[in-house]
């Protein structure tokens, strides 16, 4: 399930790793780093912004729901396996119903819970 801070996209997950300013964390059986901040393993909650994502040969796996066109860049509406949703700039346009892998190359770990 997902929340939405204007672009970005509040998941649920699983903080794994605990660390002093990055935590290793699971969104759809993903796994990947997050900015944080008092980590503690366990449910957590990840901040993901579609300039922190990119595509890539692995990586979690998202269903393309729509496709927009922003001026220089696609806005790329994805489902993920768990219902949740995020949103990817592309250079280019994948078809509605398209099957890609999401890197994620910045994250947050929200603190609390």
């Amino acid at each position: 399930v997902a929340a939405f801070v204007g672009r970005g996209a509040i998941l649920s997950g699983n903080c794994v790793e605990a660390g002093d300013g990055i935590a290793t964390v699971d969104v759809a059986g993903y796994r990947f780093k997050a900015r944080a901040r008092n980590s503690k393993v366990g449910t957590a909650r990840i901040l993901l912004r579609p300039e922190g994502l990119v595509l890539a040969a692995e990586g979690m796996p998202a269903t393309v729901l729509s496709a927009i066109y922003r001026g220089p860049v696609y806005e790329v509406r994805l489902m993920l396996p768990d219902g949740g949703e995020i949103v990817l700039d592309c250079q280019d346009a994948p078809a509605p119903g398209a099957s890609l892998r999401i890197g994620v190359r910045d994250a947050w770990l929200i603190p609390g819970r």
